[in-house]
């Protein structure tokens, strides 16, 4: 309606059922959310359509709009922060309580809101200035994290992800990259950050990699043979290295087929010391690999298990882990999956003696 002048109607919009909240007006957009399970952004001058986000509940609460972003319940008892110019989902939070119609506030950088269990919360961007660099069959990933976190992002070209990458360092600035990608190739990602206590903050993205690698020529593959083990698919840290040296020049993380196999791809030409590592294996170097911008094979490693506690050693620590699981299977009390060196799902005789036969020895630097 003009409400300078006449009061004269000026636009309309049909949503898909009755609305119950205020609408929000910010960056020339009018929001407003439905019992049609969804929030429009409309064009504040026309009236005309922008985007809509599918929450999959009624939505009664009112949105509130700020830094770019809009916050908005819904009676799936969560709140949701969307990109407000293309309506993405950027995070969400569940409020316990339940805060079907609550209405939000914000100040000083948090979202607050009010719930059906008589709590107040709070919530910030815990993740922030997420950024992706895409090439042709990898991505460097970059983002910030208020506080000291651990990370794990899921990956995949569908919203099921199906693959992983973790890192267990504490950070606030992180990085991580993706290998052996699709070229031109849409991908979907979301990012867990954990705090003390385990808890969590997600933030989900995509991006699309591009055609070609320009500054990548060579490849690498072989097979990768896991003591004890009938199938060899494992997620497997990889460290490029100058020869003769311990600081990685890149470090890939991938699974390997049921058989063990592999490939690196986006290896610059050079020559290298190439290290393997999984979770409870000691690390293992091949010194110098050549890369001339072409495919090199049969690089093949077999690393030895035993390190529970990943320390790159087999030692009284990974006896305490052990002992502590012994005999138990996956779904007990006390399974723990770093003892379960053979990956058959029990805690026993096949892993302790993988346990004593490389008891005391320390892999690669």
């Amino acid at each position: 309606l003009d409400i300078e002048k006449t009061g004269a109607f000026i636009w309309g919009y049909q949503t898909g059922d009755w609305i119950h909240s205020s609408p929000a007006v910010a960056y020339g957009k009018v929001f407003i959310g439905s019992r049609s399970n969804s929030l429009y952004a409309l064009d504040e001058e026309t009236g005309s359509f922008i985007w809509s986000y599918d929450i999959g509940n009624d939505v009664c609460s009112s949105p509130t709009v700020a830094d770019g972003k809009v916050f908005i319940g819904s009676g799936d008892s969560k709140l949701y922060a969307l990109d407000e110019e293309t309506g993405t989902e950027i995070w969400n939070h569940t409020i316990v309580g339940g805060m079907h119609g609550s209405s939000l506030a914000i100040a000083n950088g948090k979202v607050f809101v009010g719930s059906y269990d008589g709590m107040l919360y709070a919530f910030g961007s815990f993740i922030s200035s997420v950024q992706t660099t895409p090439h042709g069959t990898w991505v460097e990933i970059n983002w910030q994290t208020n506080k000291p976190a651990t990370a794990v992002i899921e990956y995949g070209t569908t919203i099921d992800y199906g693959y992983t990458l973790e890192d267990y360092n504490l950070n606030t600035q992180h990085k991580m990259e993706l290998y052996n990608l699709e070229p031109a190739t849409k991908y979907y990602f979301q990012i867990h950050a954990f705090i003390e206590g385990d808890k969590e903050y997600t933030y989900e993205g995509e991006f699309t990699t591009t055609t070609d690698d320009y500054d990548e020529t060579g490849s690498c593959s072989g097979r990768i043979t896991l003591q004890g083990r009938a199938d060899h698919c494992c997620l497997i840290t990889f460290e490029l290295r100058n020869p003769g040296q311990v600081l990685p020049i890149k470090t890939y993380q991938l699974y390997c087929d049921s058989e063990g196999n592999y490939t690196l791809s986006n290896i610059p030409e050079g020559t290298y010391d190439l290290t393997a590592k999984s979770s409870n294996t000691l690390r293992v170097k091949n010194e110098v690999i050549t890369v001339e911008g072409e495919a090199i094979s049969n690089v093949d490693f077999t690393l030895l298990g035993g390190d529970a506690n990943n320390d790159n050693s087999v030692a009284s620590g990974d006896m305490v882990i052990v002992k502590h699981a012994w005999l138990s299977k996956a779904g007990d009390d006390n399974w723990d999956e770093r003892a379960d060196f053979n990956n058959d799902g029990s805690i026993g005789t096949g892993d302790l003696i993988i346990l004593r036969t490389n008891w005391l020895k320390q892999g690669e630097e």
